[in-house]
């Protein structure tokens, strides 16, 4: 079990190494990088094809066509979203329940444009345009 990351700006998906390494069969590659502080970065890198992955929750699998591997996806624990902190907000109150927990696991995922099917909200709540939503 891991987090993943959701992100409409990223043209591919990243997958940590050390998750990467326990996926059936990838190859090494070169992949071009450009972030907001490097512009067409080469590094080395695995290439996977066809990652199957599903919610906490769910049953339906999607399939991501193809993840590069990273030493490591970097993100910030304190910005992963709790029932309490859904349920600082009345609007959000409802949803609450439909959050996880906090899981005691790696973010280890980024799903980039690339795979629609992940990205593509199902519901989205919201309140006044000054107030946090939930997608």
């Amino acid at each position: 079990m891991i987090y993943a990351l959701m992100d409409t700006q990223s043209d591919t998906s990243f997958i940590a190494k050390s998750v990467g390494e326990q996926l059936s069969k990838g190859w090494q590659t070169a992949l071009k990088i450009s972030t907001m502080t490097a512009k067409q970065k080469s590094s080395m890198c695995t290439r996977y094809n066809d990652v199957q992955i599903r919610g906490l929750h769910s049953e339906a699998y999607i399939s991501i066509p193809e993840v590069f591997s990273r030493g490591e996806i970097p993100a910030e624990w304190s910005h992963i979203r709790t029932p309490s902190a859904a349920q600082k907000w009345n609007h959000l109150w409802s949803v609450s329940e439909k959050i996880s927990l906090l899981q005691d696991c790696p973010i280890a995922l980024l799903i980039g444009y690339n795979c629609p099917e992940a990205l593509r909200p199902l519901h989205v709540q919201s309140g006044t345009t000054e107030e946090h939503y939930a997608i």
